[in-house]
């Protein structure tokens, strides 16, 4: 037996007409949308709430009574050439609440698109047959209504052919118009081209992105003329800002990133790129000025996430660059005074000296001779590449006495290799992740907010710091590390890792075997030099040096002691703090004849 098609109203949609004619009220119908039945036929009932497989939905873009039976209402959308790749058994209507108000059956339709090898606008079609007609309405999303290439066609055909016929003024004079209308009918027309003109940029929104500029699209939100839902293309977007430390306005290359209207003035704040397609973007249209506060700029990426590296991060940190400096080829400070970096050759290794072999920095964590010029076991590289550009300023602090003097500039950017993966970068509500720089295998790393001006060193992985960390340097092997918050001005030269530190520990200098620490709160100013792990260090300790070669130092505090201003000398092993068994509080350590010392803390 032949198909039957037909359309029904559901419950739902006559107990809403049948509301809507005792009351006075109107029923916006909004959307219209398709489905395949799951690939076959079935026969609607009134209960249904829903397609059974839905495939394609949008805005009704026309609605009109039947000229012949004014209680038919005609329904009407288009779907765009672009869209398809489905088959069309089932149709329902919705209103403005999300209620299915009628469904209908309709012809197996496929609905082809261009890779099919041939495409074409759809309309479909459906009629309703209610009571009262004049209590239905639509609300129409203008983002959604099209024409079609042959309305468009059809209807400059018929302006051209007004142009060259007669025409009667409202004098009663028969005027011919040869390839002009007559004055007052062409000023009519002009209202209906420039309505045309207007209504058609609508209308052709839904059949492709709108491609803008910066300054196009400024101008439509000046007069509230974006259309809600449309996709723009902004065709000459450049991440531009000013470089911190030279302060130099630096342009990168273009990128269209594709925006989406939210209203008939603004913007999704979430856009995406076409040269990054993968990545989540945060864009801001209104900040069109730079940190100098006076060159302007085409709105700004606040934020990126690269679902394939897992790096989300404040800021476009896919182009930015930012100025570091390499350590001096041939020179570093000691004591304040300029020196030659020494290369070992033979003898006893000096401390407080930087050597240079292999194209790396040296310093001897033991007074020892060594067998080589890099010797693990008795230097440290505290700068693994020379040609890596790591420093922030004119000096970078890498032990008590001795300084690296910066050497040439260079730009770099913050994930500077395909090595950095998996790190997120919090922020302030402004993103500013201005002047980090994490070079080659950084990767798992969480920092907290406000971590400003860091530069994190090789194999720096799997960190979390905390809130306003500024100013640090953490070169090599910085790994597994956790901070807490108001943690500043510290450098990390060299074997620093697993550590934990507590809040509010400021300007603290952890060089070389710095490692397996925990640190308790307010700990201010603390020296900790070469060899000086297994470290756990009590809340409120703070100006304190820890001399070379210690592998404990100060364990919890006791009795609420705060130990401050203690220094420990160079040179001592074993350095600890604890509570004898009559409850006085000791300072331990084995001296170099590998003698215990134990002195009573008072």
């Amino acid at each position: 037996m032949a198909e039957q098609f037909y359309s029904i109203l559901t419950s739902i949609g006559k107990a809403k007409i049948a509301n809507a004619n005792a009351l006075g009220n109107k029923l916006n119908l909004t959307t219209l949308v398709l489905g395949d039945g799951n690939g076959k036929y079935y026969n609607p009932t009134e209960n249904q709430e829903a397609l059974v497989n839905e495939v394609w939905q949008g805005n009704i873009s026309s609605i009109t009574t039947d000229s012949k039976n004014p209680n038919w209402i005609v329904i009407e959308t288009i779907i765009a050439g672009n869209v398809g790749g489905f088959f069309i058994r089932e149709v329902g209507i919705f209103d403005d609440e999300g209620s299915l108000i009628a469904i209908g059956k309709y012809p197996e339709t496929y609905k082809p698109v261009i890779s099919d090898g041939s495409t074409k606008d759809l309309i479909i079609r459906m009629i309703l047959e209610v009571s009262n007609s004049a209590n239905v309405t639509l609300k129409i999303d203008p983002a959604i209504i099209m024409a079609t290439k042959k309305d468009v066609e059809v209807l400059e055909n018929k302006i051209r052919d007004l142009k060259g016929v007669y025409a009667e003024d409202l004098l009663d004079e028969t005027v011919i118009i040869e390839g002009e209308m007559h004055p007052l009918i062409k000023s009519e027309f002009e209202k209906i081209e420039s309505q045309l003109k207007e209504n058609l940029e609508s209308q052709m929104a839904d059949m492709g992105q709108q491609r803008k500029t910066y300054n196009e699209l400024k101008e439509l939100i000046e007069n509230n003329k974006l259309i809600p839902g449309t996709q723009y293309v902004l065709t000459d977007y450049r991440t531009k800002y000013q470089q911190p430390t030279t302060n130099v306005i630096k342009e990168m290359d273009v990128e269209e990133l594709v925006l989406k209207a939210n209203s008939k003035n603004t913007f999704e704040p979430i856009v995406s790129s076409l040269k990054y397609p993968e990545d989540v973007v945060y864009y801001y249209f209104n900040n069109n000025i730079c940190e100098d506060n006076t060159t302007t700029r085409n709105g700004f990426i606040t934020r990126r996430y690269d679902p394939i590296s897992g790096n989300d991060a404040p800021q476009d940190w896919r182009t930015m660059l930012w100025a570091r400096w390499t350590p001096d080829s041939n020179q570093y400070y000691k004591n304040g005074t300029l020196t030659n970096y020494s290369v070992w050759t033979s003898g006893v290794a000096q401390l407080n000296t930087i050597y240079k072999a292999d194209g790396r920095l040296w310093v001897a964590s033991v007074a020892s001779t060594p067998t080589s010029a890099t010797d693990g076991t008795v230097f440290y590289p505290i700068y693994d590449d020379l040609s890596l550009a790591l420093l922030l300023g004119d000096e970078t602090v890498v032990g008590r006495y001795i300084k690296l003097k910066k050497g040439t500039l260079k730009e770099v950017k913050t994930f500077n290799s395909s090595n950095c993966i998996n790190n997120k970068i919090s922020s302030p509500s402004k993103g500013r992740l201005h002047n980090n720089v994490f070079y080659y295998n950084c990767y798992g790393n969480i920092l907290g907010n406000d971590c400003h001006a860091n530069t994190f060193g090789t194999q720096s992985y799997t960190n979390i710091l905390g809130n306003y960390c500024y100013g640090n340097i953490f070169m090599t092997t910085f790994v597994g590390n956790k901070a807490g918050n108001n943690f500043n001005n510290n450098n990390f030269c060299g074997h620093s890792r697993y550590n934990i530190f507590g809040n509010n520990i400021y300007s603290n200098i952890f060089h070389l075997g710095f490692g397996y620490s925990h640190m308790g709160n307010y700990c201010w100013n603390n020296y900790f030099l070469a060899n000086c792990t297994y470290n756990v260090i009590g809340n409120g300790c703070y100006s304190n040096f820890f001399g070379m070669y210690t592998t404990l130092t100060l364990q919890e505090v006791i009795n609420g002691k705060d130990f401050t201003n203690i220094e420990n000398i160079k040179n001592q092993r074993g350095v600890t703090i604890q509570k004898t068994s009559d409850n006085k509080v000791v300072y331990i350590y084995i001296n170099s004849s590998k003698q215990m010392v134990i002195t009573e803390i008072p």
